[in-house]
């Protein structure tokens, strides 16, 4: 799970970025929020988040004093600043601060999306690049002892060329897509780290996790969706939506219709039929 915490002196904006965003789908959680830099700067220097939302003018410190006081290019946190237009060149120079990336206000979803992906997997790099010689110690006396419980888990591929890890992975998809799962959460529960489980998953789907956890969630809401006593909140909140809202863009995007044409479309057919 990785952690996120927003600054930002307008409560609208953020509002906005705690809401627009489902972050636990994303593997993340928001630690804390703040609408004055000197108070995100304690909490930050206390939680130490893996990222940083924050905005560039806010009454006492900016932004950017904010993130070179957090010691800028040898901070811990990743750094996205929040910016209005015109403050678009100002924040240009942050990047040689080590903020990784820059948003425009008003904030686009599918760019917040783009740039959320693209933190996860440096940080997920970081993560499996800098592992200490002690954590590898302690995750190998965790698999010894796993191994001793249940080889299943965690031996190699079987004749058929399958890997039972994955199988259990995809068992945990179909007994829990409607639950929080993320990409790390199933790594560790197959005993695998988590930029390994992700190739190896890939290849054997043909698709990134979070694709077959998407397809997967989407074909059980387009069967619940034939059940007209149900609500398209409850559809929603039955395959692992918790905000209906997003359930009906990503159901159109992968569907090309909305929840609501898709129903009326098979009710349609079946009255026809």
């Amino acid at each position: 799970m990785y952690t996120v915490y927003l600054v930002d002196d307008e409560e609208w904006v953020l509002s906005l970025l705690k809401h627009v965003i489902p972050w636990k789908e994303y593997g993340c959680t928001l630690i804390g929020s703040s609408t004055d830099a000197i108070s995100a700067l304690r909490e930050i220097r206390a939680l130490q988040p893996d990222m940083v939302f924050t905005d560039i003018r806010m009454p006492g410190m900016s932004g950017l004093d904010l993130i070179e006081k957090l010691g800028g290019a040898n901070a811990v946190s990743e750094f996205v600043i929040v910016t209005g237009h015109d403050e678009f060149e100002y924040a240009r120079t942050a990047l040689h601060n080590r903020v990784a990336a820059y948003l425009l206000k008003p904030v686009d979803e599918e760019e917040l999306i783009q740039i959320l992906c693209t933190l996860i997997d440096r940080l997920s790099a970081r993560r499996n690049g800098d592992q200490t010689r002690l954590e590898e110690q302690r995750r190998l006396r965790k698999l010894s002892r796993m191994l001793s419980e249940d080889a299943a888990p965690v031996s190699g591929p079987d004749s058929s060329g399958t890997d039972p890890r994955i199988d259990k992975a995809m068992k945990i998809i179909k007994e829990e897509y409607h639950l929080d799962l993320s990409l790390k959460d199933l790594s560790e529960r197959v005993f695998i780290s988590e930029c390994y489980f992700s190739d190896m998953f890939k290849r054997h789907a043909g698709k990134s996790f979070s694709d077959y956890l998407c397809d997967y969630r989407m074909a059980h809401a387009a069967q619940l969706l034939l059940r007209p006593e149900l609500k398209i909140r409850e559809v929603a909140a039955m395959v692992g939506y918790r905000n209906p809202n997003y359930f009906c863009r990503v159901f159109k995007r992968r569907m090309h219709v909305s929840p609501g044409e898709y129903r009326r479309g098979q009710a349609e057919n079946r009255k026809n039929g």
